[in-house]
């Protein structure tokens, strides 16, 4: 009897550990086709043979490469707020820094998500990141709505980081980093600890 009622669940779990891994293979398949070339040539049969599944498989996990693209995208915020924590605004430059080199470490990825997959990548991107910041329950300045600070800074990092990536050679990985710090971070830092922007700046 008890081993008849494990059967079921036993099956459960190794289809989820298969979807797991064919998720798994799908998400290093697109890393790696994305330091190849530009998102736009990326073809979900490119994806499949490289991840070793079948083409149908692909769309009984994801409906097209964008929504793949979109799966990663919130495992790199992830990944990104759990690296920065609050450094963004205890300590700007130190999260200009951590941005550059998260960016520039990813470049391939990045590009694709920030230049080749247009406005929706970068809804869903903000999206995540005023989640996570919410989460942090970060200092709050009064007057202003915690999404608009949020929404504005992430939005004027990813528009600094697109332009780095669409222009190689115009600035070095410190000199983005100097620019997300000045122009994005900084700021937004300074609303919510009182400070003068001018005290986060690297020159100083």
């Amino acid at each position: 009897m008890d081993h008849k009622s494990s059967k079921p669940a036993q099956r459960s779990r190794d289809n989820d550990a298969r979807v797991v891994r064919t998720r798994a293979a799908l998400h290093h398949a697109l890393l790696i086709l994305a330091e190849r070339m530009p998102f736009a040539d990326i073809t979900v049969r490119a994806i499949a043979e490289l991840a070793g599944i079948g083409y149908a498989t692909f769309f009984r996990h994801y409906p097209d490469k964008q929504s793949l693209l979109a799966a990663i995208a919130a495992e790199l915020v992830d990944e990104l707020v759990a690296e920065m924590g609050v450094s963004a605004i205890t300590d700007p430059e130190l999260g200009g820094r951590k941005l550059a080199q998260f960016v520039e470490e990813r470049r391939g990825i990045c590009h694709a998500l920030l230049v080749g997959a247009g406005n929706e990548i970068r809804r869903a991107i903000t999206g995540r990141a005023i989640e996570a910041a919410r989460a942090q329950a970060l200092p709050h300045p009064a007057g202003f709505p915690e999404e608009l600070i949020v929404s504005h800074t992430v939005a004027a990092s990813l528009t600094l980081m697109a332009w780095w990536l669409e222009h190689p050679g115009a600035m070095d990985r410190d000199r983005l980093a100097e620019a997300l710090n000045r122009l994005a971070l900084a700021p937004t830092a300074a609303l919510r600890t009182g400070a003068p922007p001018s005290a986060a700046r690297s020159d100083q």
